[in-house]
């Protein structure tokens, strides 16, 4: 025979009837009522039944709000990832539900874990990875929303234990100007503001990069100088960074030296402006951007020709 319970509320009294046959250590919803504060609403259990009654619990909750929760909130020293682990101590009528709420950065993340678990039993369980930020409220809530009895025994959060760097060696094969580039895979918990130190014959410069962007493609870090056969040239991905820097691979290539390859030149008769042409032979080997310095009466100029095979020059003069 069912067990009635006796529930005293705005509109009066509501008499309830629920067997506790089965369910028992799960929270069994009687309905919804009208309450207010010091109104003297309650919920009493009868002995009008033919079993024995069993008196363990009543829980109210607000229409809307958050069920009753045990808070952890750690006090987070800087924006970055860090590593919740939760821990519990088993007995009977644990949930296989339990919920942890982990407030994070960009809103909240629910995790239902089985507490009924006893190989999880005093081990520390991990919830997953968060990026959190000092000031932000951030923290884990376990919930008393589940199919049985929740533990709140303790969370844990772990940060980065240390600061780490990448660092790649770099030799140069000539004495140039080189090209530095980096690669990194593609996550948008890559930092914004990622930084490279480009250690190269005129000394060190750091490069800020945004590594949400980008990802897997090789990105120019910058042209520097390296002496072929030079020690101590290196690109470090610095650990300081907000979130974990991503370490994928590094190169560089050395840019053309350029030379005089020809010189043409004229027998000038005399003062006066003159029309100047090239003529190269056709291949498509030639390069698309040959460059011309032309020494005049003026001082030099550089000009640009699409092409350049044999050389060939030739002056008109004008009046």
């Amino acid at each position: 025979m069912p067990h009635p319970l006796r529930i005293h509320h705005a509109n009066g009294k509501t008499l309830v009837w629920k067997s506790q046959v089965s369910n028992g250590g799960v929270w069994q919803l009687l309905g919804t009522f009208p309450m207010a504060a010091n109104q003297n609403h309650r919920a009493v259990l009868t002995n009008m039944a033919d079993g024995i009654v069993v008196a363990d619990a009543v829980g109210f909750q607000r229409v809307g709000s958050a069920p009753p929760a045990a808070v952890f909130a750690p006090a987070i020293p800087a924006r970055d990832e860090y590593e919740v682990y939760v821990r519990w101590v088993h007995t009977s009528g644990r949930a296989t539900d339990a919920p942890y709420v982990v407030f994070r950065e960009g809103g909240s993340t629910t995790i239902r874990v089985n507490q009924a678990d006893n190989v999880l039993n005093g081990t520390w369980v991990p919830l997953g990875t968060f990026i959190m930020a000092p000031g932000q409220g951030h923290r884990v809530e376990l919930r008393d929303d589940a199919n049985g009895t929740v533990e709140a025994d303790a969370v844990r959060f772990l940060g980065k234990p240390v600061t780490k760097t990448a660092t790649w060696t770099l030799s140069a094969a000539q004495t140039a100007n080189h090209r530095v580039y980096a690669k990194w895979p593609a996550s948008n918990l890559n930092p914004t503001n990622a930084v490279f130190a480009v250690t190269h014959g005129g000394g060190t410069t750091n490069v800020t990069v945004n590594q949400r962007v980008n990802g897997g493609q090789w990105v120019l870090l910058g042209t520097f100088p390296f002496t072929s056969g030079g020690a101590g040239y290196k690109v470090t991905l610095m650990g300081n960074s907000i979130g974990r820097a991503a370490a994928d691979a590094v190169h560089m290539v050395a840019e053309p030296v350029v030379t005089d390859a020809f010189t043409w030149t004229p027998a000038i008769p005399g003062p006066g402006s003159y029309q100047l042409y090239a003529r190269w032979t056709a291949s498509s080997a030639n390069t698309a951007a040959a460059g011309y310095t032309i020494v005049h009466g003026g001082g030099s100029q550089d000009r640009l020709a699409p092409a350049i095979g044999m050389p060939a020059c030739k002056i008109d003069e004008s009046y």
